[in-house]
């Protein structure tokens, strides 16, 4: 058996089958599959009993114990493949994600080898926005011809780069020295497990090509449960065990770790409207224990952004404070976002100027707004004319113009909107007509709570 594909579930029945699709239909057919599912009760089990019969290959497991932590345990602990792989059952994998990654890894022999991923928003008509998750750099990865090759064990700042379990395959041998934490709940457990392979493996191997796809439009997702706070807790003082005869440097950037992502969630509570009670205490033990650590000198000002900085400190002092930050924060995007939607609900049609990362994300953004009015894209770029971005077709701007003379444009690009606008106006725009998205490419704003803002 040359790969164990293990794959947690929990009432995934919306996404399960294009997940399972995916995974039986690999290229590479010597494989198993092993599902573990902690007690499914919206169908899940049914579909995936019907693929257990249709292909011996699939084994469902049942876990006693709602705990990601566990699920991937009991899988790892009955894996027969020479590698092991692991899915989350509301993503989905490139067709030959796994021959690929076989192949590197017999090469390289190294302890794990990863691809890349695209983490993605749905519609449900199957319109897609994607983002590329980057452990290195597209610089980093054309140095050294599409890959990079690292020894994590004498890599710390892998900590801060490479979040995700699930983008390689580990060998057998190696991931069977690993234990994940299996406190109740799926969050933050992959910590755990990144710190362990990171300490242990002498060599990784990271390849510049997208295999893996990571939804981001599951609304229930473990990143938007109210206990979170109480998961980081628990895992960072499993870590912290972990991290004991590690340096310094690793403990220190395993800290900022757990800053940004405790950061996030305030967010996330900010974006909701109200302050989850459940996460009150658990947030003040977390700015209790930060605190603690600076007086330590375990976090160092050159690990986080000057922004960040403000945010610790403001976490430190009173986590409320923080949230009534975020609160302002929020509250100021979704004016501005109302703001922009209110003007263009009623123009006839719509071109976006720039096909970049902000010129692809709006589409989704307006037509999850009631806006869907676009046409085209247009740009200064000559070698994406007559592409598409988002099923849109990208013109010149001269075509823009003279096919779209009565449209409104909005200018996606920060660095050179001024200059763009000017361009507009002097090809015969009118200014009211020319609006700029001056927002970021934040998969949050596609989150129910910035839906409809008024």
């Amino acid at each position: 058996m040359k790969i164990s594909v293990i794959m947690p579930s929990l009432n995934v029945a919306n996404y399960i089958e294009q997940c399972m699709e995916s995974v039986i239909n690999q290229t590479l057919r010597d494989i198993e599959i092993i599902v573990v599912d902690a007690g499914s009760t919206d169908g899940t089990l049914e579909i995936l009993k019907k693929y257990e019969t249709l292909d011996n290959r699939v084994r469902i497991m049942h876990s006693d114990k709602k705990s990601y932590g566990y699920q991937l345990n009991l899988g790892i602990s009955i894996a027969q493949g020479d590698f092991i792989g692991v899915v989350e059952t509301d993503d989905y994998i490139e067709l030959n994600m796994y021959e690929t990654l076989y192949e590197l890894a017999l090469k390289s022999k190294a302890d794990y080898v990863k691809g890349s991923a695209l983490k993605f928003f749905e519609k449900s008509e199957g319109e897609t926005y994607t983002r590329k998750i980057e452990v290195f750099t597209e610089k980093e990865f054309a140095f050294n011809r599409g890959r990079v090759s690292v020894n994590p064990s004498i890599t710390p700042e892998l900590i801060l780069k490479d979040y995700y379990l699930w983008t390689g395959i580990y060998q057998k041998d190696f991931i069977k020295s690993i234990k994940l934490n299996e406190t109740s709940g799926a969050a933050y457990q992959d910590i755990g497990f990144l710190f362990q392979t990171f300490c242990k493996a002498k060599k990784a191997v990271y390849l510049d090509k997208v295999l893996y796809h990571y939804r981001q439009d599951n609304p229930n997702a473990s990143v938007y449960n109210h206990k979170a706070f109480h998961y980081l807790i628990d895992e960072y003082q499993y870590a912290d065990g972990l991290l004991q005869k590690q340096g310094h440097i690793w403990r220190t950037l395993s800290y900022c770790k757990m800053f940004r992502q405790t950061n996030l969630r305030i967010r996330l509570m900010a974006i909701s409207g109200s302050v989850w009670d459940s996460a009150v205490s658990d947030m003040q033990i977390i700015s209790d224990r930060l605190k603690l650590i600076m007086a330590n000198n375990y976090i160092a000002s050159e690990q986080l952004l000057t922004k960040e900085w403000s945010e610790l400190e403001l976490l430190i002092k009173n986590p409320i404070d923080l949230y009534e930050y975020y609160i302002k924060i929020e509250n100021e995007k979704r004016s501005i976002l109302s703001i922009l939607l209110s003007k263009l609900s009623s123009a006839q049609p719509i071109v976006v100027f720039g096909s970049g990362y902000l010129g692809g994300f709006l589409p989704i953004l307006l037509e999850l707004n009631g806006v869907d009015q676009m046409e085209a894209y247009c740009d200064n770029n000559s070698y994406l004319w007559g592409s598409q971005l988002q099923g849109k077709p990208i013109i010149s701007p001269e075509q823009a113009v003279r096919d779209y003379p009565q449209a409104s444009y909005i200018v996606a690009n920060k660095a050179h909107r001024q200059e763009i606008k000017d361009q507009l106006v002097d090809m015969g725009i009118a200014d009211d007509r020319i609006f700029e998205y001056t927002l970021d490419a934040d998969i949050l704003f596609l989150s129910k709570a910035y839906l409809h803002s008024k």
